[in-house]
């Protein structure tokens, strides 16, 4: 296994610690299978996932005018907007074939994360960090793709900044790194495989909406948290599922309830 780099990608910081908050069901698939769930993304709720800002269309627009005037050749709106359109096209088949297990950037506990994938106190955060990460994937022959994801407001912004993405030129998979800005509380690492048999073939993974991929979990977890307001005997539950599938994990409280 590789974890495949790209210029584009936006690099998880070093020190970087990472959250993945779930219920238990998806905590015990996880000990029992030694994988992560990895969704495709176009099964996201979100539907904006992997589209364009209202501004890159229009400047990708402006953009081609510019080449025909540079060359003296008439300018086609028609022509310019299909285009576009076949664009949008290609990202429907990105989203179609990137599958993504996402984690919370954060050097804390994040409240609202707890609230938003726990929600009802049944279920923990596994705490991990950059390099467990990428060493938990050793056994996989497939090659990974990470990247942090970037927020922008999508009707005024471009993915170009000379700071934060100083990328005039176009890779597929930009829109697939990049979010409504209205989700930026969720401070996500994206965790990818790109299966390029599914770009043009909406057809290929029949009604599945992901797949489990494996890895190997000790590497993966650092410790596991229990929710805010849990008490001993919760530990004490989770403690024994840890065991019962031949894992030694710590477990904590919450940051919230010490």
């Amino acid at each position: 296994m590789a974890i495949q780099e790209h210029p584009f990608y936006i690099p998880l910081e070093e020190n970087a610690i990472i959250w993945r908050y779930m219920n238990l069901k998806k905590f015990e698939d996880i000990l029992v299978k030694k994988a992560l769930f990895f969704c495709r993304a176009d099964k996201f709720t979100d539907l904006n996932e992997g589209t364009i800002p209202k501004k890159e269309t229009e400047n990708r627009l402006k953009a081609q005018r510019q080449v025909s005037e540079r060359f003296g050749n008439p300018f086609n709106h028609d022509k310019a907007s299909e285009n576009i359109i076949a664009l949008d096209e290609l990202h429907k088949g990105m989203k179609r074939s990137t599958l993504v297990n996402c984690w919370h950037i954060n050097r804390f506990e994040s409240g609202k994360m707890w609230e938003l994938y726990v929600g009802n106190d049944q279920g923990v955060a596994i705490q991990s960090n950059k390099e467990r990460i990428e060493r938990c994937f050793g056994l996989l022959t497939t090659n990974i793709e990470m990247s942090k994801v970037r927020y922008l407001d999508y009707e005024n912004d471009i993915w170009f900044h000379k700071d934060e993405f100083p990328h005039y030129s176009y890779a597929a998979i930009t829109p697939l790194i990049h979010k409504k800005v209205e989700f930026q509380h969720e401070a996500e690492f994206r965790v990818f495989l790109i299966n390029n048999e599914a770009i043009k073939n909406e057809d290929y993974w029949n009604d599945s909406k992901g797949m489990d991929v494996e890895v190997n979990v000790e590497d993966l977890v650092e410790k596991v948290i229990i929710p805010p307001n849990s008490d001993s005997s919760f530990m004490n539950k989770i403690e024994l599922i840890i065991e019962k599938y031949g894992f030694d994990f710590n477990v904590e409280k919450s940051t919230f309830s010490r």
